[in-house]
């Protein structure tokens, strides 16, 4: 039987740490509204297609959306 420092350390295994899917926070006027899950390699332009496809008119003023800030991979604010 081998002692415990006798045993080499495990490998690394680099697929294990690449993310196959983000969770995107959605806020409406800073605050949280909900979450969306999309692919890693997301673009901007999809993101901001996803949140406007989604009816968020409830939570603002105005009913509509003036403005998407988007910070990729974390969130999306949504200015109404």
């Amino acid at each position: 039987m081998k002692e415990i420092a006798e045993t080499p350390f495990p490998k690394l295994d680099e697929k294990a740490l690449v993310k196959d899917e983000i969770l995107v926070v959605v806020q409406v006027n800073g605050k949280l509204r909900d979450k969306m899950n999309f692919p890693a390699n997301v673009t901007a332009a999809e993101v901001e297609a996803a949140v406007r496809a989604k009816d968020y008119s409830k939570f603002l003023k105005s009913g509509e959306i003036k403005k998407v800030v988007y910070i990729p991979g974390k969130l999306v604010n949504v200015v109404g």
